[in-house]
């Protein structure tokens, strides 16, 4: 299948070498950066631990509000400065209008139903659980007013 969109120009792949050096000026600097910092802070992504996660779709749904949280909460610093307020959405170009503080209020103070959210697709399934755990032998349990 790779062959098929390389052929056709839709992808390129490119080979960078794994000893390269791991700082800003690497290809991979921004996969290196999150990998590196979902290994600091979610157990389950450390390595060798005995921590793992045992069911994909709450994998994916602490994966989703932790990326919430580097992108709108976690403060974004230079040299580790203390006092830039800054946050990694602003400095990637998105224009600060008032996603962080009207999410952050609803966030911790209302209950969101699916019916009053636009999510994308993949978003849906996390929500309603439909990500497949391999070898599980039962389907995910969703309460009723996951679907309101």
């Amino acid at each position: 299948k790779l062959n098929k969109f390389a052929k056709t120009g839709q992808f390129h792949h490119v080979k960078i070498n794994s000893k390269v050096y791991r700082n800003k000026q690497n290809r991979l600097f921004p996969v290196n950066y999150m990998d590196r910092e979902l290994r600091k802070d979610l157990a389950a992504y450390r390595r060798e631990t005995v921590c793992f996660a045992r069911n994909v779709s709450a994998a994916m749904g602490r994966l989703s509000v932790y990326l919430y949280y580097h992108n709108y909460l976690k403060p974004y610093r230079i040299n580790n400065r203390k006092d830039n307020l800054l946050t990694h959405a602003f400095i990637a170009g998105i224009k600060n209008t008032g996603i962080p503080e009207t999410m952050n209020n609803r966030l911790f103070t209302e209950r969101c139903f699916l019916t009053h959210c636009s999510l994308e697709r993949f978003e849906e399934d996390i929500w309603m659980k439909r990500l497949v755990t391999p070898l599980k032998r039962r389907k995910e349990y969703v309460p009723a007013y996951y679907a309101a």
